[in-house]
């Protein structure tokens, strides 16, 4: 197996020079000025750009992502705008930011009909039917007043 390595620009200039030992290159090269991943990030984004620019495709795993994506929001039966969270009807990631979080919640409500009693195991096994962690859903939906609770019975608000 062959390995690749990546030289940052601040090496290429200690190996130019006529007079570069191999400490002086191991130095500069373990201490870029501005990193060996942004380096290289850079130069991925200018050759994406150069290609968009001559009106070639796309590489290969830009067209299948996009694929993908494209088809998890016609597989996903709520808004497009969730379907980033969903897959194959479950709940993947519970969203870390609160708007997102608070837009899947109301999406899960939706699952309780509205005046009807649930004990807390029927509000489980709704939810377990959605994620793993069916307790974090079911505190978040009674903290964001999605579902009341009183004396161990629930009722979507």
């Amino acid at each position: 197996m062959a390995s690749i390595t990546v030289w940052p620009a601040s090496a290429r200039r200690v190996i130019s020079s006529s007079f570069a030992s191999v400490g002086s290159v191991r130095d500069s090269a373990c201490s870029p000025s501005r990193g060996l991943t942004s380096t290289i990030w850079m130069r991925l984004t200018v050759a994406m750009r150069r290609i968009v620019a001559r009106g070639m495709r796309l590489p290969y795993s830009r067209c299948v992502l996009k694929a993908g994506n494209e088809r998890r929001i016609e597989e996903f039966e709520g808004p497009a705008e969730l379907a980033r969270f969903f897959k194959a009807g479950n709940l993947e990631t519970i969203p870390s930011s609160r708007a997102d979080r608070i837009a899947v919640l109301r999406y899960l409500a939706l699952r309780f009909e509205p005046g009807r009693e649930y004990h807390e195991s029927e509000v489980n096994r709704i939810l377990q039917g959605v994620h793993a962690d069916h307790a974090m859903l079911r505190r978040y939906l009674v903290d964001e007043k999605l579902l009341r609770r009183a004396s161990g019975r629930y009722r979507r608000a």
